[in-house]
């Protein structure tokens, strides 16, 4: 906060209370009250003296406003390092190249137990609905 721009006429002496003290007849003081705080600035000359207050309103900042890059960050590592899981035709065996991404992805949900994810599985569309549903059962 800067008290600016004051000027006086005849005034001898001028103190600017609480903290600051005395100042120049013009220019300006700088003031970095850590609260709430009323300042008075007195003029003080050969004709009497007069008061002046000003009352600076310290408020708490805003919290950072969320940028989101924390989540952006944490949604850019999970797609670099949760792995697809495949089966080959009419299998229901996990291969082991599939063995290898669920145990990266399942170190990755490990490090991170803040986030919450579904797990779902998929059968293609060569085979029937009936067909499907019978080897998505025995996956399980």
């Amino acid at each position: 906060m800067c008290i600016r721009d004051r000027s006086s006429t005849n005034a001898t002496q001028l103190t600017i209370t609480p903290d600051v003290g005395q100042v120049t007849a013009q220019g300006s003081t700088k003031v970095t009250p850590a609260d709430s705080q009323t300042y008075t600035i007195t003029a003080t000359g050969p004709g009497g003296s007069g008061n002046a207050s000003a009352r600076v309103t310290v408020g708490t900042p805003p919290p950072p406003a969320d940028t989101g890059t924390s989540s952006d960050m944490t949604d850019a590592l999970f797609l670099k390092e949760v792995r697809d899981t495949y089966f080959d035709l009419d299998k229901a065996d996990v291969r082991a190249d599939a063995r290898e991404a669920l145990s990266h992805t399942a170190e990755f949900l490990r490090n991170y137990p803040q986030l919450k994810v579904t797990i779902e599985g998929h059968c293609d569309e060569r085979g029937s609905t009936e067909y499907n549903l019978g080897l998505g059962d025995r996956c399980v």
